[in-house]
């Protein structure tokens, strides 16, 4: 399917704030900005595909899948580098929000240390040049994973979703991306992907 209009045009980027602006009050309505632009072009995805809103049996692992692969106006308007593709995808680095945030829900106060808390259970094994450091650069990796995570468009539409439904909603928003990290590997090996 061709998109056009909005859902093939990028949600522009998080304006930086100027030295003279509060930055946390810039970066929230910038992320508030960004989030509600994403879930209004989800709503004209789910018209375009015919899928109703309140269908209780909406396949969120497939609709995951299908908005970071395949609809370039649900993306930031960052390019894909050439070569392999990411390890860190969209679908990941929600997977990781989810699980530093419902750690630091959970008393583990500050992201470094429920990053080393996940780096300590092996939740998050190193790839690439990261394998063989130890558990405290493991550890600041990951935040600085965390950190950049913040402007994706799905890791805001989880806020949103768990800012609405309270902490406890970031234990199911994991369970949804780390099903859709699924459905991704089983795309990449078999050319594939599963309904």
């Amino acid at each position: 399917m061709k998109y056009t209009g909005d859902l093939a045009t990028p949600i522009p980027l998080m304006r930086r704030p100027s030295l003279a602006e509060d930055i946390d009050a810039v970066l929230a309505a910038e992320s508030k900005r960004i989030a509600s632009e994403w879930f209004r072009k989800l709503g004209l995805l789910m018209a375009a595909h015919g899928v109703s809103p309140e269908d209780d049996m909406l396949p969120s692992r497939l609709l995951l899948a299908l908005i970071e692969a395949h609809v370039p106006g649900m993306t930031t308007g960052r390019k894909r580098d050439a070569g392999a593709p990411s390890y860190w995808t969209s679908a990941r680095r929600a997977a990781l929000v989810a699980d530093v945030e419902r750690l630091m829900s959970g008393g583990k106060g500050q992201v470094t240390d429920a990053c080393r808390s996940l780096v300590s259970d092996k939740k998050y094994l190193p790839v690439g040049k990261a394998r063989g450091t130890s558990n405290d650069r493991q550890a600041e990796s990951l935040a600085r994973r965390y950190r950049a995570a913040a402007a994706d468009p799905i890791v805001l539409a989880f806020r949103t979703l768990a800012a609405a439904a309270g902490p406890a909603a970031w234990e199911h928003l994991r369970d949804i991306a780390l099903q859709t990290v699924v459905v991704e590997e089983e795309g990449e090996r078999t050319g594939k992907y599963r309904i």
